[in-house]
Formats: C-alpha cells, structure tokens, sequence
C-alpha cells in the first residue's frame, strides 16, 4: 500500500513471510512516500526496497502479494500470479462492509466477476493462509491458468494500449 497506515497493518506479516520462507527472494516495492523506518527491519535482513514503479517491479516477480487496490490491475497487466490482501481497524473495515456491496475486494476479480486470485482480506490475511496461497501459486500449471485469465481480463479492457497507457499512469501518479 501507498498509504502509512496501510503498511503499518500489512508489513509486519510481510517481516514474518520473509524469516518463515528463507529459501524464497523476497523484494518490497516501497512508495516514495512513505517513511524508511517502517521498512528498517527489511533492509536488517538484507530484503531489497525497491520504488520503482509497481508495474515494472512485478514483471520481474513470479508471485506478488498486493494490496488491494490499483495495483492489483498493474500487477494483471504485467501478468505476475498474486495474492491480494488487506486488512485496516475493525472499525474501518465494518464500515466498508456496510456501505460497499461488492463480493470482490480486488480489482481483477471486480472485473472478472468471479474469483480469479485470491483475497486474504482482515482476519484471514495470516502467515499461514499467505504462505500456503504461495505455495499454491508457486504451481506451474496454477500459474498458467491464473496468467491465461489476465489475459482475458486484459482484453477486455480496450484495443492492447489504454491498459498499458493506464497502468503506467496510475503507477506514476505522485
């Protein structure tokens, strides 16, 4: 997330993924506006910050875990399998549920109508639903799939270049 508060709720699993799963390469795609002290504990375990923009970061990626968002379309696009997740206070999160009508937290899955990744989101964004969606993900043919309905979700965004031209943008906005 983009936001302070969204990686105060998010990172510290991210910090436990990163001691429980040694043998996998982790990177975290840091926005430049959020403070480095949130991200101090990463950079002790030699996890790179990267700021580059998501797109670009995730085309380099097997798997990703994002945030919902925005960059959950950036990631589709570039075609990288992902775990979508969130969590906020329990009071932000009963509010949202009362006002937004939607079964999907993910922009990808919104589009698609149906669930294509999977959403950790509140109390089931744990270590152990995080890693075993992983593992899951880490299978080639699972992979394949998921990259075959992006496709789909990709097309049905325009003639192959306002989908790029949006990603791109989003992923520059300051």
């Amino acid at each position: 997330g983009s936001r302070k508060q969204e990686a105060e709720k998010h990172l510290p699993l991210f910090l436990k993924l990163t001691k429980n799963m040694k043998s996998v390469k982790f990177v975290v795609s840091k926005s430049k506006n959020l403070p480095d002290y949130l991200f101090q504990e990463f950079t002790a375990r030699g996890v790179p910050l990267i700021s580059s923009p998501l797109f670009d970061i995730c085309e380099n990626c097997d798997l990703a875990i994002v945030a919902s968002g925005t960059a959950t379309l950036e990631c589709a696009i570039s075609k990288t399998p992902f775990i979508t997740i969130y969590k906020t206070s329990f009071l932000s999160w009963a509010i949202t549920q009362s006002i937004v009508k939607l079964k999907f937290a993910s922009i990808v899955n919104i589009l698609a109508n149906k669930k294509i990744v999977p959403e950790l989101l509140q109390n089931d964004y744990t270590l152990k639903n995080v890693i075993q969606n992983l593992q899951l993900l880490s299978n080639t043919d699972h992979s394949k799939t998921m990259k075959k309905k992006f496709t789909t979700i990709i097309n049905s965004l325009g003639d192959g270049s306002s989908y790029e031209k949006a990603a791109h943008y989003i992923a520059n906005i300051k």
